[in-house]
């Protein structure tokens, strides 16, 4: 194999068995003025080591020479030790015909470092992996001992970096035993190492994978415990876990009100929807709900369902409603598609808005489109698989002739592209926050964009410019179920219909 200039360099000192010379030209090559820097270096070294047979195991003596030398922290070295630590076999080497001289190479590196920047216990689980050492039974004995009781040591050690090492190397399966892996475990799993833990334990016997499920519900971390279960894949064995953190977790979002916590935290769990419903009445969101309880089939106190009444009645006085008689069209069946485009491309401007459950990472539930004249509620639930919806949408948003209008429409209908699997072009697009920014920088000119869009909300522009705010008490409601209540269809026209209105006002 013909090899570069840059690689050659490094084969010198490996046909001269030079380890010094080795780590002196790595040190140039990374950390010396003008150095080639590290992702270089690493493809170098890979091609050297691809031409010569016996280069890996050189590069494993070369980092245990490395993390056994007294020497002060220099940013190099880290880099060097990692770049030798992850290079593997290279040409021609099998992981038998080699263990020999990678357990020579994993005692020198499990040892304790001189380097303070070193964690040779990490390493030596780098060179592991690098190399295909899939079990500890593949190490000779005295190779494995040194290794697990080094991963113990280093367990034990004050700073979080050792920990981690540890964990890294305990976690090659056949090493530790049940009680040094739970050691190990008491250590790592301190509540800022959840995944590390979770990585940890995920080779090893159920009995392990159970005492760090069990030990973070002992300490109170639900969340954490129901993680873990998720994770290691153990719902058989503890079905309550996401019931346990998701209860009080609920229990917490009530006493601070925030609803929208109580919603999402409820919408998959049947068994808290019942208590969901009757904190938010308790805590001052009757209407929200006796909207939740009738979706969900919870049944409220009388007084619940007259409170509800009275706030509804409050919303309809104070806040902005569509006009009376103001259509609107639920989008279900691809049958209704048609008429939806023409009447849209009929038009000279369109609001647009969409809706999603409040579970986090939930996909829209909802497109509302809306003309001066008419409101689609595009169900996409119902829809989602169909490419004619998908086709007409694209229609709508390339249309030249109707501007689109929204408050930040462009991150909804990236989020509704991305559930369609579409990257939908949208053009022209209007937001009403930047229009309504635009008018106070030209009040104010000293104004900078970011300060003139502070506290624009659609709420207050509504308020603003058409006399009542908007109310968003069914922001946060069950966005999923169907059919959508008379209060969500209304809420979810009036969202797409005030920023086309809005662009009539301020242009």
């Amino acid at each position: 194999m013909e090899l570069d200039a840059a690689a050659e360099q490094f084969l010198g000192p490996f046909a001269a068995d030079d380890v010094h010379g080795f780590l002196a030209e790595l040190r140039v090559s990374i950390g010396g003025g003008g150095g080639a820097g590290f992702h270089t270096v690493r493809g170098v070294l890979t091609r050297a080591g691809s031409s010569r047979q016996g280069f890996g195991l050189f590069a494993l003596r070369a980092l245990a020479h490395l993390v056994a030398t007294p020497a002060p922290p220099e940013p190099w070295r880290p880099q060097v030790a990692s770049l030798l630590a992850d290079l593997g076999p290279g040409h021609g080497s099998s992981t038998e015909l080699t263990m020999p001289g990678i357990g020579e190479s994993v005692q020198h590196l499990v040892a304790d470092s001189a380097d303070i920047s070193l964690s040779g216990v990490k390493l030596a689980a780098r060179v592991l992996r690098a190399w295909g050492v899939q079990r500890a039974e593949e190490m000779p004995d005295e190779v494995r001992k040194a290794a697990a009781a080094a991963a113990l040591r280093d367990a034990q050690a004050s700073g979080g970096a050792k920990v981690l090492g540890a964990a890294s190397l305990g976690a090659l399966p056949g090493l530790l035993s049940v009680e040094a892996a739970q050691l190990v475990l008491h250590s790592l799993d301190d509540g800022n190492r959840d995944e590390a833990s979770e990585v940890f334990v995920a080779g090893m016997s159920r009995e392990v994978q159970f005492r760090l499920v069990q030990s973070r519900q002992a300490s109170g971390r639900l969340r954490a415990a129901a993680k873990a279960v998720k994770v290691l894949g153990l719902e058989g064995d503890f079905p309550d876990a996401d019931f346990a953190w998701r209860s009080e977790a609920l229990e917490s979002a009530i006493s601070k009100g925030r609803r929208e916590a109580c919603v999402g935290l409820s919408c998959e769990e049947p068994r808290l929807k019942a208590r969901c419903a009757e904190g938010l009445w308790r805590c001052g969101e009757a209407e929200l709900a006796s909207e939740l309880g009738a979706a969900w089939g919870v049944p409220l106190p009388e007084e619940a369902a007259a409170a509800a009444a009275k706030a509804r009645r409050t919303r309809e006085e104070t806040c902005l409603c569509l006009p009376p008689g103001f259509p609107v069209h639920i989008v279900d069946r691809e049958d209704q598609l048609a008429a939806m485009r023409a009447s849209i491309l009929a038009a000279p401007a369109v609001g647009l808005d969409a809706e999603w459950a409040p579970q986090q990472g939930s996909p829209p539930s909802l497109l509302q489109l809306a003309t001066a004249e008419a409101a689609f509620v595009v169900d996409l639930v119902t829809l989602a698989s169909s490419s004619s919806l998908g086709q007409v949408l694209e229609d709508i948003f390339s249309a030249q002739a109707v501007i689109k209008v929204g408050f930040d429409g462009g991150s909804d209908v990236g989020k509704v592209g991305k559930a369609f699997g579409r990257c939908f072009r949208v053009a022209p697009l209007v937001d009403v926050r930047d229009l309504e920014a635009a008018r106070r920088t030209q009040e104010c000119p000293q104004l900078g964009k970011k300060r003139a869009k502070e506290g624009v909300s659609l709420a207050s522009l509504a308020e603003k410019y058409m006399g009542k705010p908007l109310d968003k008490t069914f922001q946060v409601c069950d966005w999923g179920r169907r059919p959508l209540s008379e209060g969500q269809s209304h809420y979810a026209a009036l969202d797409a219909w005030v920023p086309v209105r809005l662009y009539g006002l301020l242009t």
